[in-house]
């Protein structure tokens, strides 16, 4: 089985949903995809979920990706990763934030959808 990725379109974001084998380059390819989907549905907001992926994701893949991530994003796509519990490092996001992108990682759906519509400054009540 491939990396297979479904959107659902919200009013205010688009939700992405990852299932199948993890293969790093199919997950480069869709990270310019769903920055398509995203500006053609004029959003600015993702939640990309990751918990139904299976295989490997290597710390040098994580660092890659974040990469990615910051060049195809930029600064006004703001976006939150939930991955599955054990797989967070936080090195995609360390890469990806220092290289200027607005990203969140978390095994939380909640945090995750907390954080994503949290305003730029806003601190957690």
């Amino acid at each position: 089985m491939n990396l297979e990725l479904q959107l659902t379109v919200f009013p205010d974001h688009i939700r992405f949903d990852f299932t199948g084998d993890f293969v790093f380059l199919e997950l480069m390819k869709h990270i310019e995809t769903i920055k398509e989907r995203v500006s053609a549905a004029s959003r600015n907001l993702a939640l990309i979920n990751a918990r139904g992926v299976v295989g490997f994701f290597s710390e040098s893949e994580k660092f890659f990706a974040g990469a990615k991530i910051a060049e195809i994003f930029g600064s006004k796509l703001k976006a939150a990763v939930t991955a599955r519990p054990g797989e967070v490092t936080k090195l995609g996001e360390m890469a990806a934030l220092n290289r200027g992108a607005c990203l969140l990682v978390t095994e939380s759906e909640d945090e995750a959808i907390e954080w994503l519509f949290k305003a730029p400054g806003q601190t957690a009540s």
